[in-house]
């Protein structure tokens, strides 16, 4: 028997798992700009709509206590 041989075709093989798999994860992550901050996210696609709207709601709960700042009585800042 060449046990180097077998080994060898082993190796192969796992190595192909391995690319295999990698594909897999490369699937399911995906670059994106994010358009606000414009730089460049690794957003895992299964957590991508979450992840989005919940920057969304943050901003707009942002958004909403500027506006209630300007609507209300001016903040006076005592120095």
């Amino acid at each position: 028997s060449f046990p180097y041989l077998r080994n060898n075709a082993e190796s192969r093989v796992s190595a192909t798992r391995v690319n295999e798999k990698k594909k897999k994860v490369n699937d399911k992550w995906t670059t994106e700009v994010d358009k606000d901050q414009q730089h460049v996210v690794e957003v895992h696609k299964d957590r991508r709509s979450s992840m989005v709207s919940s920057q969304r709601s943050q901003q707009s709960r942002e958004k909403g206590q500027a506006a209630h700042h300007q609507k209300g009585q001016p903040v006076i800042e005592i120095l």
